[in-house]
């Protein structure tokens, strides 16, 4: 079955629209590809055609140079230990997304005559479950465990101070 063009032209656009309003970072690549590429899916899109929007989908998410320059700038400062020239970075930042986007693709498209699998991705769960987990997983911002206070600085670690907690406390 194949779907009208202009129908897949307009999923591509609607969805260019929205990454205006969506975290881009590193996390959410893969989510925001997979929205794309479950929406072309739904609409009936085939293999070749959702493969032809596969380039401008890489293009439209790729960061602008100047974000480059200035990421790459901000990371040079902070960091001694990185080495990498502006361009191998933008590179490697682009190579990312690309991967990323065609990994996606291959998800929610397999090549034809590769096998489909409807076993569990993780657990008991199906692949399509585990997608919309990982979409809802990805609104959110990751936890920083290191901002977290210490519980164990508050822990007396002196035998006399104890004694002396549990004297007062028996008074």
């Amino acid at each position: 079955m194949t779907t009208p063009p202009d129908k897949l032209h307009l999923i591509f656009e609607r969805w260019k629209a929205s990454l205006r309003n969506k975290d881009r970072s590193a996390e959410c690549v893969v989510s925001n590809f997979d929205e794309l590429f479950d929406d072309l899916s739904k609409a009936g899109a085939t293999f070749e055609e959702a493969y032809d929007l596969l380039p401008s989908a890489i293009k439209v998410h790729q960061p602008l140079p100047g974000l480059i320059r200035s990421y790459w700038k901000l990371q040079k400062t902070r960091s001694r230990r990185f080495d990498l020239s502006e361009k191998e970075f933008a590179e490697k930042w682009c190579s990312g997304i690309a991967d990323d986007a065609t990994n996606s693709f291959y998800n929610s498209f397999p090549m034809q005559g590769q096998p489909t699998s409807d076993g569990y991705a993780a657990g008991k769960i199906s692949e399509k479950e585990y997608k919309l987990m990982r979409q809802h997983a990805d609104q959110f911002k990751p936890l920083d465990l290191d901002l977290l206070p210490n519980t164990n600085e508050d822990l007396m670690t002196d035998e006399e101070e104890i004694l002396r907690f549990i004297k007062e406390r028996m008074r």
